[in-house]
Formats: C-alpha cells, sequence, structure tokens
C-alpha cells in the first residue's frame, strides 16, 4: 500500500475516527484503525466513525494498526504540507519514520475486496484483553502488612 495524503486533513481525519477528544480514554486505547487505500480515495474505520478522504493511491491495499499506536508514529513524520505512506515488509514508513510490524499489531491485506471490515483481534482489544497494560497509577504502590 503506498498514498501520499494532505498532512492536516489526515492528522484531523485520524482524530475524528478514533476519538482522541477524551484523554482519559485515549491514554488507554487499544483499538485498531483500519485504512483502505483505493481509486484515489483513503478511507478510515475506527470503532464507531468512517471518515473517506482524497489522497493520490500508488498501491491500493487495506491495513490495520493500533490507534494510538499510529497517532505517535505520525507526530513523528516531517512536517511537509504532504505525508507519504509506505506499508512495506519491514514495516510502515511514514515519511522517513519506519513503525515495524510489532510495534502497533499492524496487518496488510494486499487486495482491498478480501480483507475484513474488523482487526481479527478487535472483539479482544475493545474488551481490554490485548494490547498495552494500563499504567500502574502510583510510583510506590500501597502492599497491605500480613
Amino acid at each position: 500500500m503506498k498514498v501520499i495524503v494532505e498532512r492536516v486533513l489526515f492528522f484531523n481525519t485520524i482524530k475524528l475516527t478514533t476519538d482522541k477528544r477524551d484523554r482519559r480514554k485515549w491514554l488507554y486505547d487499544t483499538s485498531f484503525i483500519r485504512m483502505e487505500a483505493n481509486a484515489d480515495r483513503l478511507k478510515l474505520t475506527g470503532r464507531t466513525v468512517e471518515a473517506d478522504i482524497p489522497a493520490a493511491v500508488f498501491v491500493p491495499g487495506v491495513s490495520f494498526i493500533r490507534a494510538r499506536s499510529f497517532y505517535k508514529a505520525v507526530q513523528l513524520a516531517p512536517k511537509d504540507k504532504e505525508l507519504h505512506l509506505d506499508v512495506k515488509l519491514d514495516g510502515i514508513h511514514i515519511g522517513d519514520v519506519t513503525m515495524p510490524w510489532e510495534a502497533g499489531d499492524a496487518l496488510l491485506y494486499v487486495d482491498p475486496a478480501k480483507a475484513p471490515a474488523r482487526h481479527p483481534d478487535a472483539d479482544k482489544a475493545e474488551a481490554g484483553e490485548a494490547g498495552p497494560k494500563p499504567v500502574q497509577p502510583r510510583l510506590f504502590p500501597h502492599k497491605p502488612e500480613a
């Protein structure tokens, strides 16, 4: 999958589809975002929202990635007007930033017609069974004395 998209539009679309408005929920979010590149359009699908934006699609495909990990990686990309996304065997290339597959539990489907609508582990992620564990709320947890 290889796509060039307008950076600001892409950022705003990720925020919309991943429900980044509630910071407390966002810190522990383990949901996946689905990106489908096909016929000069890039469709981003989150848990409840789907958005379709114009893009220059050179190689069509569908990829799934953890929403929060992907958002952080996109922030590290060059601050150019256009954002180059290139999904390869070694990971997702966002400008000159490479995000390995393991970092976001990412999947790639070369044929958009054969790609599922949801990530295979999406139900586990929404139930909190998969993905990163929440950060410990206290530096020194209280241990009851026996």
